[in-house]
């Protein structure tokens, strides 16, 4: 859960960062709301059947450039809408930090993946054993995940979900 987010369990709520569109419709008056970001669990999972980088969560992004670029097929057969790309920051408890450029926004994954192909792609070594995943990136260690269900979940810091999208870039209002 996020820290400076925290609900009751018996409340049902969202937390959501609103925005005004400009020049609203006469349908509507002047403004017409529109929710950016609802905060989802900020765990990530190391995935070893990925090849892209997903998030759900928009304010986990520290860039964001909002525009459909399409539909992803989900491990489970179906397909889910991309809102956007951009980059999230990841803080190892190690104290290391990793970018995650061309992250794609999916509001509809239950989980934040990051795939294990990219990262090789983009220069890390993923070592997966004895229940433990282990990235290093040119023979220094950058951080830890550990077997839960069948994917590993990164060690982390908590205050990942405290990220404010601080960059957003809208090409076409209509599909926000």
């Amino acid at each position: 859960m996020c820290p400076d987010r925290k609900f009751k369990q018996e409340e049902k709520a969202a937390n959501m960062v609103v925005s005004e569109a400009k020049g609203g419709t006469s349908r509507y008056g002047n403004s017409l709301h529109t929710v950016l970001s609802v905060c989802h669990s900020p765990e990530w999972w190391m995935d070893t059947g990925a090849n892209i980088n997903v998030c759900a969560d928009a304010c986990l992004f520290s860039s964001y450039q909002a525009g459909g670029t399409g539909a992803l097929l989900m491990e489970n057969g179906s397909h889910a809408h991309v809102l956007g790309a951009g980059t999230v920051v990841l803080k190892f408890t190690s104290g290391k930090t990793v970018l995650l450029k061309n992250m794609q926004h999916v509001p509809s994954s239950r989980k934040n993946l990051v795939s294990s192909s990219q990262m090789c792609r983009d220069g890390f070594k993923i070592v997966l054993e004895s229940n433990n995943c282990v990235v290093s990136r040119h023979e220094t260690f950058v951080g830890k995940g550990y077997d839960y269900g069948g994917l590993f979940r990164l060690s982390l810091l908590d205050d990942v979900c405290n990220k404010v999208v601080n960059n957003v870039n809208v090409s076409d209002e209509s599909n926000i």
